[in-house]
């Protein structure tokens, strides 16, 4: 009878306890992973290595299927364990994902730079025409650093570059004044609110074989045909006083048409 007691009583000590690896109860430790070793209880290897520890102040490192078969559903030791997997196989499954879009990122940046350096043999003086100070160029100028540019974009580059160029080159000569006739390009148009309603207002550019100056006033009313104006050459009959320099001029109580339509855009 003593026999029968002493083994039931052995029963109930938990099989680490039994296998001198500690005093239960146990709790877990830490986690880690850590490859090429092996469970202290059954010897078998492990990939997440769980560190075990007992009331007795004992370490040992066992797998999660030893925890799962010497310890009951909603042990304690257990539920860590279970909750400590979870959260290396979810770290682990994230810096996988986060790998794979960092080497799909570098492949992507490298074939950018081959693109970038073909678009630039191909478009000689454009590295030249991304200096060019205009802010809309800026815009690009960041963008080609990263990714090829559009041909579309490249054509914009080219045509900013050029009209900066010659508006560089340009003589800018004082404005005549007084009712006056002048024939320009209009090279801005808005709508601008005033006390009398909106009013749709034009920067013309006039060239002359002296220079050139500009001119800035309403949009006389035998102009506004629905139409977009910038671009456009008109001819401009109005009363011109100096602004806030001597190449400029606002113009007042015009009368106007349009000589040649801008072409439409693509």
């Amino acid at each position: 009878m003593g026999t029968a007691f002493s083994e039931t009583m052995t029963d109930f000590i938990h099989p680490w306890q039994r296998a001198g690896l500690g005093l239960a109860p146990f709790h877990l430790v830490s986690v880690s992973k850590t490859p090429g070793t092996s469970c202290d209880f059954c010897g078998t290897g492990i990939k997440i290595v769980f560190v075990i520890g007992g009331v007795d102040g004992s370490r040992f490192k066992v797998g999660c299927d030893c925890v799962r078969k010497v310890n009951a559903r909603g042990t304690e030791v257990r539920v860590q364990v279970e909750k400590a997997r979870k959260d290396v196989v979810r770290a682990d499954r994230h810096a996988k994902i986060a790998a794979a879009h960092k080497t799909a990122r570098e492949a992507r940046e490298a074939r950018n730079a081959i693109d970038i350096a073909a678009m630039h043999v191909a478009h000689p003086g454009l590295a030249a025409a991304l200096e060019t100070k205009h802010s809309i160029v800026a815009d690009i100028r960041e963008r080609a650093s990263m990714f090829p540019l559009s041909d579309a974009q490249i054509a914009l580059v080219f045509k900013l570059a050029r009209e900066m160029e010659e508006r560089a080159n340009e003589v800018q000569i004082s404005t005549p004044t007084g009712r006056v006739t002048f024939t320009g390009t209009v090279v801005k148009e808005e709508w601008r609110d005033g006390d009398w309603g909106s009013s749709l207002k034009l920067t013309i550019k006039v060239v002359t074989p002296e220079g050139v100056w500009m001119a800035w006033g309403t949009c006389p009313t035998s102009m506004l045909n629905g139409k977009k104006l910038r671009g456009a050459t008109v001819q401009i009959k109005a009363t011109l006083t100096h602004g806030s320099s001597p190449n400029f001029a606002f113009f007042k109580r015009p009368n106007g048409k349009i000589l040649t339509q801008p072409e439409a855009e693509s």
